[in-house]
């Protein structure tokens, strides 16, 4: 009994191994899921934006035989363009985020500090410019119909002006709001998330070596 007794007390005490916490891959799903979107979304939108005044003018050309076509699309401008270039840059560095926080590599932290960071930067600009451009066309077509709405082509489009005039003012007032909300919902909280609070392998929980995959 007493060497077995003793065997067993020199036998080393094991020592659970810590538990990784799940938040990472939460956040780096969405991270992939949010940019992906974005990308998507926002490339296809840019495309648009410079194909359809030339789709729009060849749809109406016909429609306008004594009186040049209204302005229907809103201007895109070089802000515009350099706004949504460095949001689909930086949705590219968030997909990249995403996927290495999923596989719990320690450059998904500061990557997701990059893309947040640069991401507010740019969301208030870019919806400046969106809500400067809608307001320029607005003007364009109130001065169209001013010229032009008196002749046959031009009635049924200063009617329908008329109609919806107060609906585009307020979408215009209530539109940029909602567009800096919903831009800077995600990099705030990226912000919080990875600036504030899990700054370090403790804070995440874990309390992992940073070779084991956390941060």
């Amino acid at each position: 009994m007493t060497e077995s007794s003793e065997m067993s007390s020199a036998q080393p005490e094991l020592v659970p191994t810590p538990k990784r916490p799940g938040w990472p891959k939460v956040v780096g799903i969405l991270s992939i899921v949010f940019g992906g979107l974005t990308l998507v979304c926002g490339g296809f939108g840019l495309a648009v934006s410079f194909v359809m005044p030339n789709f729009m003018s060849s749809m109406m050309g016909g429609q306008f035989q004594d009186v040049p076509p209204p302005p229907m699309t809103p201007p895109v401008t070089p802000l515009i363009i350099g706004t949504a270039l460095v949001g689909l840059l930086m949705n590219v560095v968030l997909v990249v985020a995403g996927v290495a926080t999923l596989r719990r590599k320690p450059k998904g932290r500061t990557l997701h500090l990059v893309y947040a960071v640069v991401q507010a930067i740019v969301t208030v600009p870019s919806a400046w410019a969106q809500h400067n451009a809608q307001q320029t066309q607005m003007a364009n077509m109130e001065a169209w119909v001013e010229q032009y709405g008196d002749t046959d082509e031009g009635r049924p489009i200063a009617q329908s002006m008329a109609q919806q005039k107060q609906v585009q003012q307020a979408t215009a007032m209530i539109g940029p709001i909602i567009g800096v909300a919903l831009g800077l919902a995600w990099p705030v909280f990226c912000i919080v998330w990875f600036g504030m609070i899990k700054r370090d392998a403790e804070a995440m929980g874990g309390g992992l070596p940073e070779e084991e995959g956390l941060y």
